[in-house]
C-alpha cells in the first residue's frame, strides 16, 4: 500500500516554502538567474510570525532580502519588507507584535511548549542575520 505526498510529508503549511527556502539557499551559492527565476514565480508567501520545520518562509524572506540590501537588486524590495514585517512581529512593544515574552523577556511561543528554545534559537538566528546586513549597508526601517 502507497502513501500519498501528504501522508509521506507531514506539512501544514504546503511546501511552497520549502521551494522558496531552497531556492533561495542555491541562488546565493551559484548566482544562477534561473533560481532567481523560479522564486518570482513562485509569488509571494505567507505573513508569518514563526520560523520553523513547517513554516521556512521567514527564513526565506531574510535570506533573500540580502539581494535587496547588500547587492541592490530592487528586484528583491518585497522580500526585504515581508523580512522587516516579520521582524516587528517578532519585536516587543511594535504595533505589529505578535509574539509572547516571558516576565524575564524570553521570546515564548504558546502553541509550542515544547519545544521552545527551538523557536527562540531560530528568531535569534534570523534577526541576527538581518542584523548583518543592515549593519553592512547602514540600513534602519521603521
Amino acid at each position: 500500500m502507497g502513501y500519498t505526498w501528504r501522508e509521506a510529508y507531514c506539512s501544514y503549511s504546503g511546501y511552497k516554502d520549502e521551494l522558496m527556502w531552497g531556492a533561495a539557499w542555491l541562488l546565493k551559492a551559484t548566482d544562477d538567474s534561473n533560481y532567481k527565476n523560479f522564486i518570482q514565480s513562485l509569488g509571494g508567501g505567507d505573513h508569518p510570525d514563526i520560523f520553523n520545520w513547517d513554516n521556512k518562509y521567514a527564513g526565506a524572506y531574510v535570506l533573500l532580502s540580502q539581494q535587496a540590501l547588500v547587492n541592490n537588486d530592487n528586484t528583491f524590495d518585497q522580500y526585504k519588507q515581508e523580512a522587516e514585517s516579520f521582524i516587528c512581529k517578532i519585536l516587543p512593544n511594535t504595533p505589529s507584535s505578535s509574539t509572547s515574552y516571558t516576565p524575564g523577556g524570553l521570546m515564548y511561543n504558546y502553541n509550542l511548549p515544547q519545544s521552545n528554545l527551538q523557536h527562540v534559537m531560530a528568531i535569534t538566528f534570523l534577526l541576527t542575520t538581518y542584523a548583518k546586513y543592515m549593519k553592512v549597508t547602514q540600513h534602519t526601517f521603521n
